[in-house]
Order: structure tokens, then C-alpha cells, then sequence
């Protein structure tokens, strides 16, 4: 039964009350339609709020896909250009896409062809807040292609950390009245999109001239004072229109839908009309019918009241079922509405819920972003990226490994869920983590106990079927297309992750892959900048020892001779003047200084390796022994020596005389150390020296040594000045107390002898020198006889061939006084001459070794020609190497160095005289 046909009874039974209870029942239900169609629209308008900022977003993150294009990091504009012209078809809501300078100046532009002139615009700079923000949006302006109102959404392009260029979109405002004008809302409503600065940006309903304009005052006014509500105002020609105004919060831009007033009341209007006139028809009609028929309308309309008011507070809507037509359509209309709006809040939600994961992504990347460039420790950035994931995807368990180079195992580097796995090695073959380093891309698995694709070793399978996380996927770590590493994230059975949240791994694990390749580098670099500091340091030692070489070897030659004359001379003027002569005691410091100065030049040779040494077979044991009593004299009495031999102490092949320096030069350094005195402590020990103990650097070779040990409890040196302690002329003393070689003395003295020393000491607590000597087996052949020392005369004939004239005239001088003849010659040419003259006559040639024109070894083998019964003896003053390079070094060649005195000479001579004959061609 339709409404009429209950208003002709009510009024022919009973007009006045059944006009009563409509009217009153019409009012409550206008009152509660009006406050529902007007929350309505205040909730439609925040939900077009959400969709333009939506639409704003999607332009704001396209541009930044954009900006981040490999094209505009390399600065590659026509390439950009070419992949731009596509990306701006695909938008039409987008009337240009242009990139520009700091400056404002138009470099790109899909629109015309490349290389085209364009114009500067005059777009504003990237503020610091929109830096933050990541994108700025302009005011209204005109499209520079379609002449259109567009607004300019702008991002920044860095390069390297720096800003290079803006990437600007002209988006459409017509675009944004289209959003406007799908939305479902009351005849004749208008929408308005109004910017931060409450200007126009689009209108429904042919307000075009509107756009770019200022919004109407009152509109302005009340969105400055509240982000959402509604009011009413007059409009137009004095038309009355209520205004929903919704404002975004990170946009800024305001929705505003403005109704008549009409419109919203227009239906119930007709409807009271119809309800008047009708009763006017029916007035004839029994009152009995209309109170019994009013009843049951008036119960029906307060249902529908409840209704309305339970959908205003967002409580549950129950509609009841009546006969009544008309108030069946307006049941059906409250729950279309209520619908509507359970449709908006979830798109709302769903609008907010994206935002605020997308939100959350971009706030851990940035965190990770910076861990990666302040950061060298993979291990932190690791740790970040997996916490990121556990958080972003809702993950239980996130795993992070790296690829070990040497085993190329895979090494737990982070996790969250999975603790019992930390300091894990698995075999790279094993899991979801292998497939993705094997094919370089990602790998998902619902199951992975039951995946045929996936080998799990026996440790893992254990782990996951304890654990439950047996839905998996894992991303490589790649790094110039090759994969270090993986990241795996585990879930319940059955967990598919979609397309988005791998993708999002992926940008975490690229992240985590560029702070392990950059720790890998690093330490790369490290060790090379310390390989390389050793070699620099020992190419320095080695040039200081070979510049102190080319200056002994340079120096030993002239000054051996100037030695010779004048030590030789002043002995043999001392036994002249006799001991009571007034000038002996001038003579004797002459003396004393020539020995210095040739003590000096055996040091400077003994450190640089080059002095000529006369090893013999020894026992380290009987050598300290015999020193101990010259030792102790030499250090005093408030210095006690302890020695403490290996008796099983082995022999070996070393100059006597120099290992005596040794310890005299070690035990002096241990006294001056000492200045209240101390203890010394000797002792010897077999030892095997292996490749590690030496040391690459050392010129000693691995194997059996004796070692010698000097042991004090001196002051100790820091580690600058063990660094230093070999080089030539450093000291520590004060000013005349020491030359600086006696360290040094001994650090040539055991390498020539092909050994090895090593320096332990610590301030206030001590030096300890251990000196290691290459073991040999014991020399079981008899000791050669000596000569005889009283018979150091004779009566033989020496030719003396020597280019220094006054080294020829000592040499000479000295052998006419113990009777010998001498004959003399300057050159080998003039030893010739005088050889071919006295060829019966010559016993002995005493030849220098290194002379102009032709070596003493050249003219030996020359004058054995000519007198095959002359013996030959040689002298030198140069350094071993240069003598042996001669053909001369030999133990079976007799040889003298200078410095040497009239009595050495004689003795040597006499021996070569007295021994088995060595010709002079030998």
C-alpha cells in the first residue's frame, strides 16, 4: 500500500493528529538525512583530499624514478631525452616533463627535438624543506604546450652527493576537475581544489576562469583556521550553498564541495508537499483508519531516525523491513549511504596504511643509506639491513651471508629470528641463499623442506624444521654482476611474498652489497699501503747501507795508503830517535792517530760488508771464554758477567778477530747503558732457524745456528730508537763519547758472516742482542804450522810494483832495513822492464792489486813468463769485492791489506819466503 492511500484514512479518521505525527515525524527524519548528507560530504571531501595527494605522489615518485635514470647520473641528455618522450605519452595527466639547471635554464625538453633552443623558466629554487621533503610544487601557471593551467611538480637530480639539475612535471589542473568531477555527490555541487597559498587550482561545473585565482574569502578563512569541517554561506545571487572543505597534511591543497542548500532539502520538500495535499484530498476519510494507520508510518519513520543517527556516530545500521513503500526507499537509501561511506573509510585506510609503509621503507633506506657512507664495518650496515626487514615485511627471521673467498663457504654476517646460527660456515650449495647466487636472482619458496628445487645440508634442514620457517626467499648481494653474498628472509609454511616486498630486499641487499665490497676494498688498500711502506722502508735501508758501501769502498783505498805511510813512518822514525828523544811522545800521537783512523775505515768496511775477513773453524764457547778476562777489564768492577754456555754448542765458520769485535763492541753498548752498574749476562744454544723466524726479509737461509746471547739490565730503548740502532753514526751518547759504528760494526760483521741478529728491548727493563751464526761441522785438520817470528830478515830480492810512490818508498825503506833488495817500479809496465833485466835475480814480486792499465793478478801471470821461479805476494788497500772481482781473494794467494806496518810486511814476506812455493802466475 502506497503512502496516499494511509494519509486519505488518517485524514477522513483523524486529521489533525495524523497531520501532527507526520509533520513531527518529517522534521526528525529532514533533521537526521541533513546531518547525515552533510557528514557525507565532509567525508567524501577528505576522501578526493586522499586521492589528489595520491595522484600528486604518483607524479612526485615517477620523477624520482626519473631522477634517479642511470641516463641523468652519467649527464647523458640525449639519452634522457629519448626515454623522457615515451614516460610523458604514458601520463596523460602530465603536460610537459622538462629538466632544468639550478639556474632555471631548460636543458631537456620530450616535447620538441633535442638541441632546440629553449627558454629559462622562472620556476622557484628547491627550498630546504622541499629538500627534506624530496619534492616542491609551484603555484598555478600556463602549460607550455597546450596553454592549459598546470602546476609544476619539481624534484631534485643529485649526482655524487651534489644537486645537478630539477625534473619538472606541468601537471594539468583539468586532470585533477576530472578527479573531482567522477566523484558521486548531490546535483549542482561544485568542487574546488585550492593550493597552500588558497589559490585555485581546479573547479567542477565550468569554473575554469576560476582556476588561478584567489579562493573566495570565506572558503579561505575557514581553512585557516581548521584542516576540516564545513559551513554554510550565500553564493552567487544571493543563493544559499553549504561548503565540506577537507585539507591534505602533506600536501597541503584543499578539497572543498559546495551544495545548495536546495539540493539537500529539495526531496523532503516535495515530499511534505505531497503529504499536504494529499490530506486535503483524503480529509473525508474515518479518523479510526488514520490513528491506526498513523501508527504504524510514525513507528516505521522512528526507526528510520535511530538509523540515521546510530550511521551518523558510525555505529552498526539496522534498517527494519516495512510495507511501506516509501519508506522502504528511504531505508534502502540510508544503507546506500552507509555503504558508501564503509567504502570511503576502508579506502581511506587502505590510502593511509600504503603511505605509512612507504614512509616507514624510505626512513630505514635513508638510515642504511648513511650507515653505508659513514661507515666501513659491513657487519653495522648488515645488522641495519636486516632489522629494516624484519620490520618492513613482518618477517620472524632475516639472515644476511656473505660469500667466504678463501672456502668460498657462506658466513653468517647478521640476523634477526635466528641467533643458534651466529658464526655459521655453510657449504655454498646449500638453501634458497645458493640458488639465488648461483642465478643472480631472487628465489621464493613456500616450503623449502619439500621445494625439489633447494639442497639443504643436515645442520640447516634441522634448524628450519625446529624453527617453522619454512617459507623463504633470498636475494643475491651483487656487485659488478658478480655475487658476494645473500639475503634471506623466513616466514610460517605457505608465505608468498609479493612482487614489491622482494623488490624492496633487493634495494636493501644492493645496499649491504656496496658496504661489503667497500670494507673488502678497503682492506685491500691497507694491506697494500703497509706491503708497500715495508718495501719503501727496506729499499731505504738498503740504499743507506749501499751509499755507506760506495763510500767505504771509495774512501779504503786512498786512505789505506795514507795510513800505511804515515803509521809505517812513525814507527820506523820511533826506532830512529830512540825512547828517551824528546819527540817520541809527537811521534807516538801520530801513531795512535793513524791506528784510530784505520780502526775507523775497518769499521766503516765491516758495516758495509765489504771488509776482507780470514774465517776460520771456531767454537763460540771457547771463543767467549778466552775474551771474558779481556771483557771484564774492559767494563769494570761494578759490572758483574755471567756466561752460560750450551756445553753442546756447535762450531762454526766465522773470522776470530771479528767475532771478538762483536762482543766487545755488544758488551761496551751494554756498560754505557748501565751507569751504576749491573749484571751481563752470556749464554750459547743450539738453535733451527726456520723461514718464519728469519723473516723475508733477511739474506740468512733456514737451518742449524749457534747462537750467542748478550743479555743486561740496562735502561732499555723505545721503538724509535730501535729502529735506528744499525744505521752508521747513529748514537744516543753524549757528544765524544762514541762514533756511532759500534752497532753498526756489528750488524755487518754477522751479515758478511752470514748470520742473523734480532733486538729485544722494552724502557727500564733491558736490551737483549741474540746473535745467530750458521752451524757448520768441526774442521778436524791439523793447525798449520806458524812461522818463525825472530827471522823476519833476509837476504832475497823483492820487486815492488805499487802506482803510489810513497807507499813504494816505505814499502821499500822497510824491507833495505831487515837486508832485503828491493827493486821498484811505479807501473806494470816499468815491473816488466825491470823483471825481463833481473830475471835470475827476482824471489818475491809485492805487487798492489788494483792498478792503472793492468791488475796485480795480470802482471803476476805476466812476470811468470819471465821469471817462473819468482814467488808473488799481493797488498791492497781496497775492499774485498774489488780485490776479489781482480782474481786475488784466495786462501792458497798470499795477501797483506793495508794499513800494515815494516814488521807485518817483513813477516809476511818471510812467510811467503819460507812456505811452499806459489809462482807468480798462480
Amino acid at each position: 500500500m502506497k503512502l496516499r492511500s494511509h494519509l486519505v484514512l488518517l485524514i477522513v479518521v483523524a486529521i489533525i493528529p495524523a497531520v501532527a505525527v507526520s509533520a513531527v515525524a518529517l522534521y526528525f527524519f529532514a533533521a537526521q538525512t541533513k546531518t547525515t548528507v552533510e557528514t557525507s560530504l565532509v567525508d567524501t571531501a577528505r576522501a578526493l583530499s586522499l586521492a589528489v595527494e595520491r595522484d600528486v605522489r604518483s607524479t612526485v615518485s615517477a620523477l624520482h624514478v626519473l631522477a634517479g635514470s642511470a641516463d641523468l647520473k652519467r649527464g647523458d641528455l640525449r639519452a634522457f631525452h629519448e626515454h623522457a618522450a615515451p614516460v610523458l605519452r604514458a601520463w596523460p595527466a602530465w603536460d610537459n616533463l622538462v629538466v632544468l639547471d639550478l639556474t632555471g635554464q631548460e636543458l631537456v625538453d620530450p616535447s620538441v627535438p633535442f638541441g632546440a633552443p629553449l627558454p629559462k623558466t622562472h620556476a622557484p629554487r628547491l627550498s630546504d624543506s622541499a629538500m627534506r621533503a624530496g619534492f616542491a610544487v609551484s603555484e598555478v601557471g600556463t602549460g607550455p604546450v597546450t596553454s592549459a593551467a598546470t602546476i609544476a611538480v619539481q624534484v631534485p637530480v643529485s649526482i655524487d652527493g651534489e644537486i645537478r639539475y630539477r625534473l619538472a612535471a606541468a601537471l594539468r589542473t583539468d586532470a585533477l576537475a576530472e578527479l573531482l568531477a567522477e566523484q558521486r555527490v548531490p546535483a549542482g555541487t561544485v568542487g574546488t581544489l585550492v593550493d597552500r597559498n588558497k589559490i585555485v587550482l581546479a573547479r567542477t561545473g565550468g569554473g575554469e576562469r576560476a582556476v588561478g585565482q584567489p579562493a573566495p574569502s570565506d572558503l579561505a578563512d575557514n581553512i585557516g583556521e581548521m584542516a576540516e569541517g564545513h559551513f554554510s554561506t550565500v553564493r552567487g545571487e544571493g543563493q544559499p550553498v553549504f561548503v565540506a572543505f577537507s585539507t591534505s597534511p602533506v600536501t597541503g591543497w584543499t578539497i572543498a564541495l559546495s551544495t545548495p542548500r536546495n539540493a539537500l532539502s529539495q526531496p523532503f520538500e516535495s515530499s511534505l508537499k505531497l503529504f499536504g495535499g494529499g490530506a486535503l484530498l483524503v480529509i473525508s476519510l474515518g479518523v479510526v483508519v488514520a490513528l491506526v494507520l498513523s501508527r504504524r508510518v510514525s513507528s516505521s519513520l522512528r526507526s528510520l531516525a535511530s538509523a540515521a543517527a546510530a550511521m551518523n556516530s558510525g555505529a552498526p545500521v539496522r534498517v527494519p523491513r516495512s510495507r511501506v513503500q516509501e519508506v522502504k526507499a528511504i531505508g534502502e537509501a540510508l544503507l546506500a549511504v552507509h555503504r558508501e561511506r564503509e567504502r570511503s573509510e576502508e579506502h581511506r585506510a587502505l590510502l593511509l596504511a600504503d603511505a605509512e609503509h612507504r614512509r616507514r621503507a624510505a626512513e630505514s633506506l635513508n638510515d642504511v643509506k648513511a650507515l653505508v657512507s659513514e661507515s666501513l664495518e659491513p657487519e653495522s650496515v648488515a645488522q641495519a639491513v636486516v632489522n629494516a626487514m624484519a620490520r618492513l615485511l613482518g618477517a620472524p627471521m632475516v639472515v644476511l651471508y656473505r660469500t667466504d673467498p678463501d672456502s668460498s663457504d657462506l658466513v653468517l654476517v647478521s640476523e634477526v629470528g635466528a641467533p643458534e646460527r651466529r658464526g655459521w660456515h655453510i657449504p655454498r650449495a646449500t638453501g634458497t641463499v645458493a640458488m639465488a647466487l648461483e642465478t643472480g636472482t631472487p628465489v621464493q619458496s613456500a616450503d623449502v623442506l619439500t621445494d625439489p628445487r633447494i639442497t639443504l645440508e643436515d645442520r640447516l634442514r634441522a634448524d628450519i624444521e625446529r624453527s617453522q620457517y619454512r617459507a623463504a626467499f633470498a636475494v643475491p648481494l651483487m656487485v659488478r654482476g658478480t655475487a658476494i653474498g645473500s639475503l634471506m628472509v623466513g616466514d610460517g609454511i605457505g608465505r608468498i611474498y609479493a612482487d614489491e616486498e622482494i623488490d624492496l630486499a633487493q634495494t636493501f641487499a644492493h645496499h649491504a652489497a656496496i658496504a661489503m665490497n667497500n670494507a673488502r676494498l678497503y682492506q685491500e688498500l691497507r694491506a697494500a699501503y703497509d706491503k708497500l711502506s715495508v718495501a719503501q722502508q727496506q729499499l731505504l735501508q738498503a740504499q743507506k747501507m749501499e751509499a755507506v758501501g760506495r763510500l767505504a769502498g771509495g774512501i779504503a783505498h786512498d786512505f789505506n795508503n795514507l795510513i800505511t805511510v804515515i803509521s809505517g813512518r812513525s814507527v820506523m822514525l820511533m826506532r830512529e830517535l830512540g825512547p828517551d828523544h824528546p819527540s817520541r811522545r809527537k811521534i807516538e800521537i801520530i801513531q795512535s792517530t793513524a791506528d784510530r783512523a784505520a780502526d775507523i775505515t775497518r769499521q766503516l768496511l765491516a758495516f758495509s760488508r765489504k771488509q776482507l775477513l780470514a774465517p776460520k773453524h771456531l767454537n763460540v764457547n771457547e771463543q767467549v771464554r778466552a775474551m771474558l778476562p779481556v771483557l771484564e777489564r774492559l767494563l769494570g768492577e761494578d759490572i758483574t758477567v755471567t756466561f752460560l754456555p750450551d756445553v753442546d754448542s756447535g762450531t762454526v765458520l766465522a773470522d776470530p778477530a771479528q767475532i771478538d769485535q762483536v762482543l766487545v763492541n755488544l758488551l761496551v753498548n751494554a756498560r754505557d747503558a748501565m751507569p751504576r752498574g749491573g749484571r751481563i749476562e752470556l749464554c750459547t744454544a743450539n738453535v733451527s732457524l726456520t723461514r718464519d723466524d728469519l723473516g723475508a726479509e733477511s739474506e740468512a737461509v733456514p737451518g742449524p745456528y749457534v747462537m750467542l746471547s748478550v743479555q743486561d739490565t740496562g735502561e732499555g730503548m723505545d721503538a724509535a730508537t730501535l729502529e735506528r740502532i744499525f744505521e752508521p753514526f747513529f748514537t744516543t751518547k753524549a757528544m765524544n763519547r762514541g762514533t756511532g759504528l759500534g752497532l753498526a760494526t756489528v750488524y755487518g760483521i754477522i751479515k758478511q758472516s752470514g748470520g742473523h741478529i734480532v733486538v729485544d728491548s722494552h724502557v727500564g727493563r733491558g736490551t737483549t742482542f741474540r746473535i745467530y751464526l750458521p752451524s757448520v761441522a768441526a774442521d778436524v785438520r791439523p793447525a798449520a804450522p806458524g812461522p818463525n817470528g825472530s827471522a823476519a830478515g833476509g837476504r832475497e830480492t823483492i820487486l815492488i810494483v805499487e802506482d803510489e810512490p810513497d807507499v813504494s818508498e816505505f814499502a821499500s825503506d822497510a824491507l833495505v832495513l831487515y837486508g832485503y833488495t828491493v827493486l821498484s817500479a811505479t807501473s806494470p809496465n816499468e815491473a816488466l822492464a825491470i823483471a825481463r833485466r833481473h830475471r835470475d835475480d827476482i824471489d818475491v814480486v809485492l805487487t798492489d792489486v788494483v792498478m792503472p792499465g793492468m791488475s796485480g793478478r795480470e802482471l803476476a801471470n805476466r812476470i811468470a813468463e819471465i821469471c817462473p821461479r819468482a814467488r808473488v805476494a799481493y797488498m791492497s788497500g781496497y775492499t774485498e769485492d774489488a780485490i776479489v772481482r781482480r782474481g786475488v781473494h784466495s786462501a792458497e794467494i798470499p795477501f797483506i791489506a793495508k794499513p800494515f806496518t815494516a814488521d807485518s810486511l817483513a813477516h809476511h814476506l818471510r812467510t811467503v819466503l819460507d812456505g811452499e812455493p806459489v809462482a807468480a802466475g798462480r
